[in-house]
């Protein structure tokens, strides 16, 4: 839609290869973050609440 011309092709073609190269190249870093912080929901329940209409009886 937007490819007006052929750079436009080629710079949008190399930051997608860009993004999926640096996803590959961090990706296991982020998954030990994530470890890091499992079963830990800050001030969220872990649970979520009942539904409102539950309570209308």
């Amino acid at each position: 839609v937007f490819i007006d011309s052929p750079l436009t092709m080629l710079v949008t073609a190399i930051a997608s290869i860009l993004m999926v190269a640096g996803w590959y190249a961090c990706r296991h870093r982020i998954r030990q973050i994530a470890e890091t912080r499992d079963g830990y929901t800050g001030t969220s329940p872990v649970v979520a609440n009942a539904p409102a209409d539950t309570f209308k009886k």
